[in-house]
């Protein structure tokens, strides 16, 4: 606006140097034609320069349509009138034109804008809009929802310790004989004793249901592997000394158990008391004494004990340690027909019950 200034100064010098008798025109008339010409002419500037503005980037970008603001419309209709009142003055607007290009740049909604007002919405922008949301509507309805994309499962080796894997074979042990399946059973405690060949219960285990089933040999064999790997383990001795009895092998099972004297707790009483009837049946006197000594020891308040060592000493000759221990014995209790015996033998012996 500072050309149409210098304009207005120009105007005001020339009407002070002029003749006061000539007469000159109201200056403030047409100083206001003047100015609206000059608005006019810039509107209509801006106008043509959105016009270009639009058909550079219409072709680069589509824009949703935006309202069409007041101003613009004002702006309009005061450019349609100001044409015809003052269509000389577009001249002097093209002085205008470096000082808008040199103020705030038009933005693209702007020139959208000013594009709608002038020429309608574009409607092949909407249709296109419209064609896009459909294609993005389609492949979201086909997305895979994150919590329902399957999972890549990862497969990782993991080394078991000796222990672990045994204590595995045990679980199927039990899972196997709660279902009936002996098979099963068996060769889990197969696997466990290739693992482990000292484990007790795998082999106990193994032994005992080989022997339900009949097949006797093969629990024998592998009682035998287990006395030759630990002899000092009585419980393998006495499956065995059981087996070779159910075959009428007593003098074998008695070789077996009198190889090895366990000590003289509970824990070995089904042991010494087998070993003891053995060696009765069998005469063997030796080893009945030395058997029915332990269990007394274990259990001394049991009269039946008392009586077979009584019994053991007596067939050995010891009449005196034979007569005492048919007193302790009938000192402690005996069922009817054995107090009877030990009574009998006692009066043979020349002592009688004090």
């Amino acid at each position: 606006m500072s050309v149409i200034n210098r304009m207005l100064k120009d105007l005001e010098k020339r009407s002070a140097s002029g003749d006061p008798s000539v007469y000159h025109p109201e200056p403030q008339r047409s100083s206001k034609v003047l100015i609206a010409g000059l608005v006019a002419a810039v509107l209509i500037l801006l106008g043509a320069l959105g016009g270009m503005f639009w058909y550079q980037y219409s072709s680069k970008e589509q824009k949703v349509p935006a309202p069409v603001s007041v101003a613009a419309e004002n702006s309009a209709g005061r450019t349609e009138k100001t044409e015809a009142e003052a269509p000389s003055v577009q001249s002097t607007g093209d002085l205008e034109t470096a000082e808008l290009k040199s103020g705030t740049e038009t933005t693209d909604e702007e020139l959208a804008a000013l594009e709608d007002e002038i020429y309608g919405p574009d409607e092949s922008a909407a249709v296109e809009t419209a064609e896009t949301a459909k294609v993005e509507q389609r492949t979201a309805s086909r997305r895979i929802p994150e919590e329902k994309q399957p999972k890549v499962m990862k497969v990782q080796e993991v080394k078991l310790t000796k222990s672990q894997e045994i204590e595995l074979d045990r679980k199927a042990v039990g899972t196997a004989l709660s279902m009936g399946k002996i098979d099963d059973a068996k060769e889990a405690l197969r696997s466990m004793l290739s693992r482990d060949p000292s484990n007790t219960f795998a082999r106990e285990k193994l032994a005992a249901l080989l022997y339900g089933e009949g097949r006797l040999a093969e629990a024998k064999s592998v009682l035998n592997q287990g006395i030759s790997g630990q002899p000092a383990y009585s419980n393998y001795r006495l499956l065995l000394a059981k087996i070779l009895v159910e075959e009428n092998r007593r003098r074998e099972a008695l070789g077996i158990l009198s190889a090895y004297s366990p000590k003289a707790d509970k824990e070995n009483l089904d042991y010494l008391a087998l070993e003891a009837s053995l060696a009765t049946d069998l005469n063997e006197s030796i080893i009945a004494v030395d058997a029915y000594s332990r269990l007394t020891r274990i259990m001394p308040k049991e009269g039946k004990w008392w009586l077979g060592l009584a019994i053991a000493f007596d067939r050995q000759g010891t009449v005196s340690a034979a007569k005492a221990n048919y007193r302790q014995a009938l000192n402690l209790g005996l069922p009817e027909a054995s107090h009877k015996f030990a009574q009998q033998r006692l009066t043979e012996l020349g002592g009688s019950k004090k």
